[in-house]
């Protein structure tokens, strides 16, 4: 039997049915597929996020810890033997990090049992009801190969006896140029508290996270257990595929033993082979999503179900407002993106009209931010022009001294700055480093050249009535930087004052990076030079500039003589690295200098900036690179000498 004829509103009807099912499935299915990827996106940038926080957390204790240790080898190095334990003691005192300590001489390729100095924090240890013996156990158990410190430098180990309170234990191979006679070197072993590392660790109830040594040791951990029981995860291969990897940072997915899914993060905090993880499993990570498909699924067959029968009763106001949406993206479609479509109903087509409004602010938002950017750019590339003006010429020759630089930012605007000012008898060499780099940095740079170049004016004005001396320089540095940045944004500096007729360099360093003294005067021309033939300007530096107003600052002295070199530079030159992470680091720098310390003061340079490039190959350093070299290309003499 045939059926009759269908009704035009039948028809609607059943084509609004089907488009209904069939979008509604569409849009579930999109939701679905959109949602997944931004989880899967947000578990990735969530798990780096955290590894970044954790990594920077568990490094500053170890950091601190790590220069308190080479202070306190410095510290044996410098002072006699009898105020050598009272040195390292008030040096370990000052960081809570530190339960036990001790300076260890090597000698004949063995390092010695008995201490030149040692701490123990017995005030912590009596919190754990342990006294002294505990940590003499400790450094009993802890005894790192000599054949691994000479190699990496640093050693690490899960430090707990006898449920003793959690310890992290650190080696550190000290070599010092300024070592007695017989040529000392030392290993520093000391045990940090780990109570602080382990509550950072223990934060995150979602995520599983744990600090790794380079052999896969678990050094802390989600779960305490991990750490008490002292064990590794060397075993996994995909602990030995992140230690194996070049790349200090990444994410990756795996499968347990029991087959289910684990999404990781890692980050190497790079101090030794330090690694820092963090894990969850994909159950746990995309519980929301299916909870998603179920919800969406029971949401769909009730919006269908509803629209069905509001199509009925409504079918020419549902076609209206389908008609004012799609005038609206006509409107959009000229560039209109303030349009706004009244939304009169709950059903789909209202949230059809709320989802379309949300997207034209959107676009709209978007088209503001594009401009922003580009403008920010334009602005940025202005700053780095004006911030260019404030060095001086790259080469300078005031008399017999010749001033060679190279300035590199890591971002348009640097946060390094040097200047030379020239008075009637001296030459004014300054360099600074402020703290990271960027637009905030070259402000700082902008309040320390301007001073300088206000100091130096007013000097000229006063006809040099008063001495631009370095502690006069640094001082007033000290105080425009202070206010600058409000005590928040500090500033290495050294300032040194070069007297042009007879080379005696007069300086003063507020925390920066010593200079050195290449004594070419020392050999005849063409003889290679050593390690003899290095001085370095290493008195005990005085605080950063913008750190309190009430700094002193102390002045030194060195001279220069005939042919000699004086080195000046900013961290970032050492602290180049290669592919492999490695640092280009002060050992290569000298060696580099030594080979070159005979020639003119631009091959110096040149010779100098090559090398560190060299190493860290191609890309942007992640540190301001500024090297000053200042040659000293006649005899000094008593009498003026033109120029």
């Amino acid at each position: 039997m045939l059926l009759g004829p269908v009704s035009l509103r039948s028809k609607f009807l059943a084509i609004v049915a089907l488009i209904l099912i069939v979008a509604t499935a569409a849009y579930l299915g999109l939701a679905v597929r959109l949602f997944n990827a931004d989880k899967t996106a947000y578990i990735y940038d969530s798990n780096a996020a955290l590894v970044e926080t954790l990594g920077g957390e568990a490094a500053t204790g170890v950091l601190s810890a790590l220069k308190t240790m080479r202070l306190a080898a410095l510290a044996v190095t410098t002072n006699v033997a009898t105020a050598r334990q009272g040195a390292v003691q008030a040096l370990a005192r000052d960081d809570d990090e530190f339960v036990g300590l001790r300076v260890l001489p090597v000698k004949d390729g063995k390092i010695a049992q008995e201490p030149v100095a040692s701490y123990v924090n017995e005030a912590y240890l009596a919190s754990y009801e342990r006294d002294a013996g505990y940590t003499e156990a400790l450094f009993k158990d802890f005894q790192p190969p000599l054949a691994v410190l000479t190699s990496e430098g640093l050693a690490f180990q899960n430090a707990v006896i006898e449920g003793g309170p959690p310890l992290l234990g650190l080696a550190l191979a000290v070599r010092s140029a300024s070592a007695p006679a017989e040529g000392l070197s030392l290993v520093v072993v000391a045990f940090l508290r780990q109570d602080r590392r382990l509550a950072i660790f223990q934060r995150s109830t979602r995520y599983a996270t744990a600090m790794l040594d380079g052999a896969g040791n678990v050094l802390a951990h989600t779960d305490t257990g991990f750490v008490q029981r002292r064990e590794t995860l060397a075993a996994l291969p995909v602990v030995q595929d992140i230690l194996r990897s070049p790349l200090a940072k990444g994410a990756t997915e795996y499968l347990k033993a029991d087959g289910s899914g684990v999404i990781l993060a890692y980050k190497k905090i790079g101090i030794g082979n330090l690694v820092v993880l963090s894990e969850i499993g994909k159950d746990k990570a995309f519980l929301a999503s299916r909870k998603l498909v179920e919800k969406s699924a029971q949401l769909a067959v009730l919006v269908l179900a509803l629209a069905f029968l509001v199509s009925i009763a409504f079918s020419r106001r549902l076609t209206a407002a389908l008609d004012r949406l799609y005038q609206a993206t006509l409107q959009v479609a000229k560039g209109n993106f303030k349009i706004e479509v009244a939304v009169e109903s709950k059903d789909e087509v209202g949230s059809l009209s709320l989802s379309f409004n949300r997207m034209a602010r959107e676009i709209d938002r978007l088209v503001i931010e594009t401009v922003d950017k580009a403008r920010m750019e334009k602005e940025l590339e202005t700053a780095q022009l004006v911030q260019n003006n404030f060095f001086p010429k790259e080469r300078l020759t005031v008399g017999p001294l010749e001033v060679s630089a190279f300035f590199k930012p890591a971002s348009e605007c640097g946060g390094d700055w040097w200047g030379g000012l020239t008075l009637p008898d001296k030459l004014v060499i300054l360099i600074g480093d402020a703290t990271g780099h960027g637009v905030p940095a070259a402000l700082i740079t902008a309040a320390a050249h301007s001073c300088a170049m206000t100091l130096s004016r007013l000097s000229e004005r006063l006809d040099h009535a008063f001495p631009l001396t370095p502690a006069f320089i640094l001082d007033s540095l000290n105080a425009a930087i202070y206010h600058a940045g409000r005590g928040r944004v500090k500033m290495t500096f050294f300032a040194a004052v070069i007297d042009r007729y007879t080379g005696k360099v007069c300086y003063a360093n507020a925390s920066h990076e010593m200079p050195f003294i290449c004594r070419a005067s020392q050999v005849e021309e063409g003889e290679p030079l050593t390690k003899a033939h290095l001085d370095s300007l290493a008195e005990r530096p005085d605080a950063c500039l913008g750190e309190s107003l009430d700094t002193v600052f102390t002045e030194h002295e060195a001279e220069l003589a005939a042919r000699d070199v004086l080195i000046l530079y900013t961290d970032g030159i050492l602290e180049c690295r290669n592919a492999e992470k490695e640092e280009y680091g002060e050992r290569r720098f000298l060696k580099s200098l030594l080979a070159c310390g005979g020639e003119e003061g631009d091959a110096i340079k040149d010779a100098l900036v090559k090398g560190a490039m060299d190493f860290s190959g191609e890309g942007a350093p992640e540190d301001d690179v500024t090297l000053v070299v200042v040659k000293h290309r006649a005899e000094a003499s008593g009498h003026r000498v033109a120029g």
